[in-house]
Order: C-alpha cells, then structure tokens, then sequence
C-alpha cells in the first residue's frame, strides 16, 4: 500500500463585488458559487464572475464550462435558465451569448457546449427552454445561430453533444430518455443509431483512437459502455470492483491505457484501458463522501486533481501523496478545466445548493 502524506493549506479567496437581481419577496441569492480561477496551480482560487457594476454569476447555476482549443483566454459558461456566458479575457468579464437571429433564447439552460477543435468559430450547444429541447449551431463564436435539431418528446432534453476531433462532420448527441443521435453531416441530418438503458450522462472519445467512443448511462444502469463503430454495436466496460455512483470517467491522453474514475465512494484507476480498477490512495476514507470531479496536468502525467466538496486535492507522483486546497465556499466543485499552455491556470465551477433568484 502507498503512504498517503497529506498537508493542508488555506487557499485566498477574493469575492467578487456586485449582486445577482432577486425575485420580488424573494431572500437575497448567496452569490458565493459560479467560476472560480487558480493562477498557481491550486494552491489559491478568486472568484471570477463580474458581469457589470450590478450584476454577476455567482448565484448562477453553471452546467458546463469550455475553452476555446485555441485561444484558452476563450471561456463559455452555459447555466440553468440564463442562457450562455462568454468570456474574452480568462474569466475576468463575462457577456451574455445573444443571437442576432432571434432563435437561441437568452434565458435557455445550456446544459452541454462543445468547440469544433478544427474550427473554433463552430460551437454547438444542447439547450432546454421551457419543454423543448434543442440542439444549436453557430459558425461565427455566438453571433448567431441555426436551430439543427428539436427533441421530439416533450419535457425531455439533450444533455450531450459532442463533435468528432478528426472528422468535424461527425456529430453524437444523447438524450435524458437513452437516445444516441448521429450526424454526418454536421448537423443537416439525424439518425437515432440506438435507444440505450439510461440517460446518456458523458460522451468521451478516446485520446488514441477518435473511432472509440464511451458513453456513461448515469442513474440506475451506472454504467460505461464503448463503440467502434458509430454506435452500431456496443461493449460495456468491467466495473464489478468499483463501488458508488459514478461522477465522471476520464481517459489519459499522456499515457494509453490509463483511465480514471471519481463516485461516491472513492477514486479509482484501471492501467489496462478499463478491464480492472482500483481504488488509488487519497486522503478520502471510502464512502465518507463522494469524489466529484478529476483531471491530469496537460503538461505533465504525475500532477493529477480531484476534488470533494469545496476542496481540492493535488498530487504530483500519481497519487503516492496530496496536498489538498480549500476555496471555501458552501457549495461543491463541479466542472475542472486546465489550461493547457499553463497549467498553474485552473478554472473550477462551485455549484450552490438550489435558491430562488434571477439573473438578467
């Protein structure tokens, strides 16, 4: 067994000033959640969500954060019922997304955006406003969009979408309901290739082979399952020596084989692509709480980060040992992003327990 050498230091956090609109009669929102940025690595976070001199994104629930391949100064911030946020400077500002052709509405919850890594001026997001779902396209970074698919079932919504990194044509979306949607066309057509078990939670592709794609099926099934061949057939993944529910599923691109997975009872490791696993040694007893997030210095293997409520555990030897990082807030950390020309910059998204409040 690997020696687990823990050390805790306190993380500065600077709160942003402003305040988020409240509903008539309704409390004051707490504006501590939203993005957050580490300019050192993990060691300290600052809240990054000024909109204007009145407003910010602080009691903004944030489902997805992306970077632009790039340009990583590039942020998109999709939430619940407020539409998508832009960031030209690293988070330090953010705009509001508005579409000059008056189809992407502005209160929309966005709930997955994917960045054409061959195009960075195509976005696609997968969006619910009021009982239909959609899928959006745009060519030009935001300034206006193409409604390209609608949920068929009402009340039920698109929760990925995601664009091939080789072949930008070759599109997969996946639904609450099970669905697993093709397109090779980017966008024009549709096929549903298969209704699966589950709602389809992830889709990854793989770092070494852009033909292999992983879904995770969240909920009861708590399942991953992996194609070759555009969702044709279908092969799970060996998960009986993983315990909990599953938060995220992430594969190494610096060393083949080498896959993650963070659940509600521990951190987990397989080295032989998913065939076995094993819990890694981390400062977190098993089942005392569930690890959320994970990622993998871009630049360098060893470094690796978890994150459990509102803290963040580093390590630099592949988890031999951690030092773990408080932000502080009430909430936990959701969405992790490196970025990958410096990776001493982090962004992380805090989600706060659910408030009455409006931004606009």
């Amino acid at each position: 067994m690997r020696k687990i050498i823990l050390i805790i230091l306190p993380a500065v956090l600077l709160l942003t000033a402003g305040c988020t609109l409240s509903l008539p009669g309704c409390e004051k929102p707490d504006t501590s959640g939203g993005i957050f940025r580490s300019d050192d690595g993990g060691k300290s976070w600052t809240q990054k969500v000024y909109f204007n001199e009145e407003h910010n994104l602080g009691a903004v629930d944030i489902l997805d954060l992306e970077m632009d391949p790039k340009n990583p100064d590039l942020l998109y911030a999709g939430s619940a019922g407020h539409g998508l946020f832009v960031s030209k400077n690293s988070a330090d500002n953010w705009e509001k997304v508005t579409d000059e052709n008056n189809l992407f509405h502005s209160q929309a919850s966005i709930y997955d955006i994917t960045i054409d890594s061959n195009n960075s001026d195509r976005l696609y997001v997968a969006s619910l406003f009021g009982s239909r779902s959609k899928i959006f396209k745009s060519e030009d970074k935001g300034k206006t969009w193409q409604d390209i698919y609608t949920e068929p079932q009402i009340e039920h919504y698109i929760t990925q979408i995601k664009v091939n990194p080789i072949n930008s044509n070759l599109l997969y979306a996946g639904s609450t309901t099970g669905g697993f949607l093709r397109s090779e066309d980017g966008g024009e057509n549709w096929i549903l290739t298969k209704w699966l078990k589950a709602q389809v939670s992830k889709i990854i592709f793989s770092p070494y082979n852009h033909n292999e794609v992983y879904i995770y099926l969240g909920g009861d099934e708590n399942t991953i399952i992996k194609t070759y061949d555009k969702g044709e057939t279908w092969k799970s993944l060996n998960l009986s020596e993983v315990k909990g529910s599953i938060d995220e599923f992430y594969i190494s691109s610096s060393v083949k084989g080498l896959m993650y997975l963070t659940t509600s009872y521990s951190l987990y490791e397989s080295r032989d692509s998913g065939k076995t696993w094993e819990i890694i040694n981390n400062p977190i007893a098993p089942g005392a709480i569930s690890i959320r997030s994970f990622a993998q210095d871009p630049r360098n293997p060893q470094i690796l980060y978890f994150t459990a409520s509102s803290s963040v555990y580093k390590s630099k030897d592949y988890g031999q040992s951690w030092t773990v990082y408080k932000i502080g807030t009430k909430g936990y950390i959701g969405k992790f992003i490196i970025d990958p020309k410096d990776s001493n910059i982090i962004y992380s998204v805090v989600k706060l327990p659910p408030k009455k409040g409006l931004f606009s």
